[in-house]
């Protein structure tokens, strides 16, 4: 797994029994219309079962996207899943996050006429509020599938739709755009492609490093345009930025913990 963000500029949830389970289908407040029929969108299928480690991961994730701006973009392709901002969307920034589908999944299946790849935009803060909604419901079986539900006689638009089992049923609905164009998904590609960097090792900042960090990162923002970060296998973080007339400012922080520790072969 891994997360990536991308400074472009300075902008930079009825009742069926009272014993026992009970179910609960929300589609007319996600969705704002009447459930009917559904079917998979033509040529493409998504079908998985999420691992509970997977569901945490996308909890822990989906709301850094819905702070940057109101459109995801999901990419699935036979390996991996993709979240993905672009900075037209964030007002600066590119984010993705790539997770593999084995870890966020138990089970997984996809086929489509693009080389078995899926790509749709959603609302990061529904899509926030269904994974908040199934761990709170504490959720024991979790199945998730591309469908298409009849709109009237003569128009159906895809959904994202969860179906949980626990304590509570829960079926739910989230909308979706797309999916995607061939064209579209190469452009997800191409720009999570662009920023991956082969760099072996990680900076586990802890939450009073991170807090120092944005600290900084605002006082950089007061001279300059851009910032320029840059790393070290010894722990070090080092933040500059300039602008006209011979004015720099820059940090560094030294005595990060460095993932993977060295004698596990980082």
């Amino acid at each position: 797994r891994g997360f990536a963000i991308v400074s472009q500029s300075s902008k930079n949830l009825a009742t069926a029994r009272t014993q026992g389970r009970r179910s609960v289908r929300n589609g007319a407040r996600e969705c704002g219309t009447v459930r009917r029929g559904a079917s998979s969108p033509a040529g493409m299928k998504f079908k998985g079962v999420f691992s509970l480690v997977g569901v945490a991961w996308l909890e822990r994730f989906v709301p850094i996207f819905d702070k940057m701006g109101k459109e995801l973009s999901v990419l699935l392709t036979p390996s991996t899943l993709h979240l993905v901002m672009g900075h037209t969307v964030s007002g600066g920034l590119e984010l993705h996050a790539d997770l593999l589908q084995e870890e966020v999944f138990d089970e997984y299946k996809i086929s489509s006429n693009n080389s078995d790849k899926i790509a749709f935009k959603l609302e990061p803060a529904v899509l926030f509020r269904v994974l908040r909604g199934l761990i709170g419901t504490e959720a024991t079986n979790i199945e998730v599938k591309l469908i298409k539900r009849a709109m009237g006689s003569e128009r159906s638009l895809p959904f994202l739709n969860f179906n949980s089992k626990g304590m509570v049923d829960v079926v739910q609905d989230v909308p979706l755009a797309g999916p995607l164009s061939r064209r579209e998904i190469e452009d997800l590609e191409a720009l999570v492609q662009a920023n991956v960097v082969n760099v072996p090792y990680w900076l586990d900042l802890d939450r009073q490093a991170a807090e120092g960090v944005a600290a900084a990162v605002e006082r950089c923002r007061a001279v300059g345009l851009r910032l320029e970060l840059a790393t070290t296998r010894a722990g070090a973080l080092h933040l500059t930025t300039s602008r006209g007339g011979g004015v720099t400012l820059g940090t560094e922080y030294r005595g990060i913990p460095v993932l993977p520790l060295a004698e596990d072969g980082g």
